[in-house]
């Protein structure tokens, strides 16, 4: 990594844009081919987004928010240091490589170990998800017939039986074929599941803001005892759920809304329970507020507070920075969105325009440049 990279990453990160930082990060490690380095990387992007996700739905307080992005923070600082030095083997080799070939016997045993998982893996299916809907049976089916044909391509060789590799595969081949398209749960869960039934919640607002035509789309999760279902919301505003349990016909469950901007108006939550009964349910939704303003404090390069600065959006509000370079920049209900670009002006120092994302909910910091 250069040295223009390099101090580009650590403004990043000082400007609080991880997002960018993590980007302009993997590019580095994939043009040094440093797979190892790039795979920690991917790790702490998938756990990024992650975190947003949970502090949109309002599941992490400011100071844990604050807290795992500290880390996050570290890490991009530490592993920038380590692109701009000679990479070492360790880091250029992807952590699933090894240094020698399994064994004819350990191949074995892993692939037992392999195929019991598949199998064991439709067990505990059958146990949380007793009525699956019709992609998630299809999905069952295909997993529990790879694992049947799996035990039947090794049982051979655990039993020391002398047959051919072509033999085995054709064995598991025909093992496969019979489980998948002759697969005895189907009888077994039409008998269990014929009563599943549906049930949609649609969701309703007087704000003409209400849009469901949004790029993340909108999503409502359904707690059912020890399962989850989620159905994305259409373009009414309405989520969809199939194949519901006759158990849980005209009972009590939480409904979860993962909508940014939006929350249930009677709970004034993310959260709320609703009866399963009838069809349907409207739940009157409302803007939770975390669209409505933008925090942050203006500094100088030197970690100096800078007092009046100007802070505006296009067409919006305008406020001042107070004397710890503080400022709270109010959006009004019309203008709120997921991201919004701000620009800053203090007289001695250079404009800027920073794309912003108010959900989050955090303290931004800027820096201004001479």
């Amino acid at each position: 990594m250069d040295k223009e990279t390099l101090r580009i990453i650590r403004q990043l990160v000082e400007n609080n844009d991880l997002q960018k930082a993590l980007e302009l990060l993997g590019k580095s490690a994939e043009d040094q081919k440093a797979l190892g380095y790039n795979q920690e990387i991917l790790a702490n992007v998938s756990a990024l987004n992650q975190l947003e996700r949970d502090n949109r739905n309002g599941l992490l307080s400011m100071e844990e928010m604050g807290r795992l992005k500290a880390r996050i923070r570290v890490f991009i600082l530490e592993m920038a240091d380590k692109l701009s030095q000679p990479i070492p083997e360790s880091g250029k080799k992807a952590t699933s490589e090894t240094n020698s070939a399994p064994s004819a016997g350990s191949s074995q045993k892993q692939a037992l170990i392999f195929a019991a998982g598949f199998v064991l893996l439709i067990l505990l299916s059958v146990l949380f998800v007793p009525c699956p809907t019709n992609a998630q049976f299809i999905v069952f089916r295909i997993a529990l017939a790879i694992g049947v044909a799996g035990l039947a391509a090794v049982l051979p060789g655990l039993l020391q039986l002398n047959l051919s590799k072509n033999l085995a595969f054709g064995i598991a081949l025909v093992v496969f074929a019979l489980v998948y398209f002759q697969n005895p749960a189907t009888e077994i869960s039409k008998n269990s599941c014929e009563d599943t039934f549906e049930y949609s919640i649609i969701l309703v607002s007087d704000s003409e803001r209400l849009n469901f035509d949004t790029k993340y789309k909108g999503k409502v999760k359904l707690q059912l005892k020890n399962d989850f279902r989620e159905a994305t919301l259409d373009l009414n505003g309405s989520a969809d759920f199939k194949g519901l349990a006759p158990a849980f016909q005209d009972q009590q469950v939480d409904a979860i809304l993962d909508f940014q901007g939006w929350q249930f108006a009677e709970t004034h939550s993310k959260k709320m329970s609703v009866k399963l009964s009838g069809k349907n349910i409207n739940l009157k939704v409302e803007p939770d507020q975390s669209l409505s303003k933008i925090m942050g404090v203006v500094k100088d390069i030197n970690n100096n507070f800078i007092a009046d600065a100007l802070v505006w959006l296009p067409g919006g509000n305008k406020v001042k920075t107070d004397s710890l370079g503080y400022f709270e920049l109010p959006i009004a209900e019309g203008k709120q969105r997921e991201k919004q670009t701000i620009s800053i002006v203090k007289q001695g120092f250079k404009t800027i325009d920073r794309e912003v994302q108010p959900a989050l909910g955090e303290v931004i910091q800027f820096v201004l440049y001479k």
